[in-house]
């Protein structure tokens, strides 16, 4: 026999009896064993099964959430937006309305100025035609 065939057959030996060894010794301790690492693997997958779905519950509510103050924030950007435009608008009517009262006082005071020139023109008018009178009897007087 080659040293190959040789060393496979004291290994194939060797493990061979190491389990009948292990299974004389260990025999209802390997059972029990097995028996328990079989229950931890489906109590794992459950957990891991559990998990999977909370996972998939916060991912979902996550997204609800997201999608919920995305609406609120563009109902509230609407909300300010139409506040700020009627607030605009009441200051440019507010403006508008000073504007016209403004306008009303200089024309009511350009109306006034008007008559006392008209007034003052008048007394003018008079006044020259009084010296230009009392002129021409000057003139006549010997």
């Amino acid at each position: 026999m080659s040293k190959k065939d040789n060393h496979s057959y004291n290994n194939g030996a060797s493990l061979g009896e190491i389990s009948t060894i292990r299974d004389i010794l260990m025999g209802q301790h390997i059972n029990e064993f097995e028996t328990k690492f079989q229950q931890l693997e489906k109590q794992l997958e459950e957990v891991e099964s559990k998990l999977t779905e909370k996972i998939k519950k916060i991912s979902s509510d996550s997204s609800a959430l997201s999608k919920e103050l995305s609406k609120d924030m563009v109902s509230r950007f609407s909300q300010m937006e139409s506040l700020t435009e009627s607030r605009f608008s009441e200051i440019e009517n507010t403006n508008e309305s000073r504007i016209a009262q403004l306008e009303q006082a200089l024309k009511d005071g350009l109306t006034d100025l008007q008559n006392k020139m008209e007034e003052s023109s008048m007394n003018d008018k008079e006044r020259i035609g009084q010296l230009l009178m009392d002129a021409g009897k000057n003139l006549l007087k010997p």
